[in-house]
Order: structure tokens, then C-alpha cells, then sequence
């Protein structure tokens, strides 16, 4: 099937996704084309990634993206690297911080990120409503400005589910010197169903609001890891919770005031 959810509404896509889900779990066999990567996780079991005509990667639908995503970060880089003259020549990754997968052009690296509850105790549970902490550690090997950390949240299917920007939050991060430090903190609250979480974080150098500038120093995929614990008395049925407001209200009430308004 090549781009079959490129066409439609988004209800008959929604209908067509059930299908394949219901066709793949009954054992077909299915070649799935497609440039949606979330599509690709939500559907396929392995990936296939194309390079020039030829197997650049076969295996887990969820690496096969990110190893695509890895390519497309990698020649934008080269041709951001071009007009910028301080960037011209990467430099290695020395700090030693586990993922997945990392790349970039290595001027600012990542030397830790860390999960911990509110009162900055380290941990790797939450349970709903409870505040998540990621304190993100780096340090520049050039001198720069125009900073941005960013956090992105993935289930186990490798979904994106949430996360920001300092720059899409318009949080201006300080300038830094050759081999100072720095660090920053997001937080939030766990509005997340039970079952466990990745966390991939990166730094990009970025100035106008199109990302047209954008250099991507580092990034690692699953670097920082997280379980919700199921809670019986307020359980998420889907992905995450969001606050919804509830109000009941009386029809008689209704009823009454048209009965005055026609008298």
C-alpha cells in the first residue's frame, strides 16, 4: 500500500488505520509506504529505510525513523553549515551519555539529563498528577548564543507525544563561552496513562521563528527513561489526560424558561 492515507478525510483515515491494524493482527503480511512517521510506528512492526535505491536500514519500524529523521537532521546541518563559518568542521562527542541514537555537529554536547520528582530527588516512577522534573546538563565547545534545549516524550511505539522548546517557549538561554556549562530544567505535570516512556533530548543553535537557521548540535534519542504507575482511582483510558471541565445542568430548567419567554 503506497501513501493509501495520503487521500480521504481524516475520518476515513482513522477507519482505514483500524482496518490495517485489525488485517495485521490476523497475520497479513502488509508492505506499508508511506511518509508519516508516527504511521510507521503506529502500523508497522519493522521499517525499511531507502537511500539512493538501496538498504540503508532494515529492522524496528520505530529505528527505521529515527535513523531517517537522523539522515534529514544530518544534510540540513550540512547545508546550514555552509553559511555559517564558525561551524565549519564537527567536533567529536566526548561526553559519554547513554541512548539510542545521537548526532550532530557536536559544538555544544549534552553531558547529562536526569529525571526527578519536585523536590529534586531522582527517580524513574510517577504517578498521575505528580510533577515530572528533566534537568538537562551541557556544555559548549565554541563559543555561541541563540541556544535552545528541547524534550520530546515517546511511548513504547516510539509516538511522539509531548514536549517543547526553550525557544518555542521564548525562554532566552544565556551565551556561552568555550567549554562553560550549562543547565536547564523543564517540568511538568504526569498526565500520562500507566506504562513506560523515553525521553530524547537535543540542543540547537536558532534565531528566526521559521527554524531556517537551525543548526541541531546534539540530540539522543532515549537518553532518560520513566514508568507511569496505574493509579485505580483516577485512571487514563488513552494516551494522556488533559483537564475537562464537567457541568450538569437541569432540561426543567430549560423547559421553564422557554415557557416564560412564550408567555
Amino acid at each position: 500500500m503506497d501513501e493509501i492515507l495520503a487521500v480521504g478525510d481524516y475520518g476515513f483515515q482513522q477507519k482505514c488505520v483500524a482496518r490495517l491494524r485489525q488485517m495485521r493482527d490476523n497475520g497479513l503480511t502488509l508492505l506499508f509506504v508511506s511518509h508519516s512517521p508516527d504511521t510507521i510506528k503506529s502500523i508497522c512492526n519493522r521499517g525499511l529505510f531507502l537511500l539512493g535505491g538501496k538498504t540503508a536500514f532494515c529492522g524496528s519500524a520505530e529505528q527505521a525513523v529515527n535513523l531517517y529523521f537522523n539522515y534529514i537532521r544530518e544534510q540540513t546541518n550540512a547545508d546550514a553549515l555552509i553559511a555559517q563559518k564558525d561551524l565549519q568542521k564537527p567536533v567529536e562527542f566526548q561526553s559519554q551519555v547513554s541512548g539510542a541514537l545521537r548526532y550532530g555537529t557536536g559544538h555544544v554536547q549534552i553531558e547529562k539529563a536526569e529525571l526527578s520528582d519536585r523536590h529534586g530527588q531522582p527517580t524513574r516512577a510517577f504517578r498521575f498528577g505528580e510533577e515530572v522534573r528533566l534537568h538537562v546538563w551541557y556544555r559548549a565547545h565554541i563559543a555561541t548564543t541563540n541556544l535552545s534545549i528541547s524534550f520530546v516524550v515517546r511511548d513504547t511505539a516510539g509516538i511522539d507525544l509531548m514536549g517543547t522548546t526553550t525557544f518555542d517557549e521564548r525562554v532566552i538561554l544565556p551565551s556561552v563561552g568555550k567549554e562553560e556549562q550549562g543547565k536547564v530544567s523543564f517540568s511538568f505535570l504526569n498526565q500520562l496513562r500507566s506504562g513506560s516512556y523515553g525521553v530524547c533530548v537535543s540542543i540547537n543553535r536558532v534565531k528566526e521563528r521559521d527554524y531556517s537557521d537551525n543548526v541541531l548540535f546534539d540530540q539522543i534519542d532515549s537518553c532518560a527513561a520513566f514508568v507511569i504507575i496505574p493509579d485505580p482511582n483516577r485512571p487514563v483510558h488513552y494516551k494522556f489526560s488533559c483537564p475537562i471541565q464537567i457541568k450538569i445542568g437541569s432540561v426543567a430548567e430549560k423547559e421553564h424558561s422557554l415557557h416564560i419567554a412564550n408567555n
